[in-house]
């Protein structure tokens, strides 16, 4: 899955925290700290950035969202 270009943090993080159950954590730097226990656990950072870089977040469809912090 492919996200859009414009894609705000405020936004993305939102939709993860209302439609996918994550949680924030904390805030490391300029990244946002969610996590999450369903189906399993699983934490992701998100950069605090207005749009978000192209490569900084993307979408596995059979892992989920993965972040810099897991690289």
């Amino acid at each position: 899955m492919k996200l859009p270009r414009d894609l705000d943090a405020a936004d993305l993080i939102g939709v993860l925290c209302r439609d996918f159950s994550y949680t924030r954590v904390h805030q490391v730097g300029s990244h946002v700290i969610l996590e999450t226990e369903e189906p399993a656990h699983h934490r992701i950072a998100i950069p605090n950035h207005n749009p978000i870089r192209i490569g900084n977040v993307e979408f596995d469809t059979k892992r989920g969202f993965s972040g810099e912090e897991d690289r």
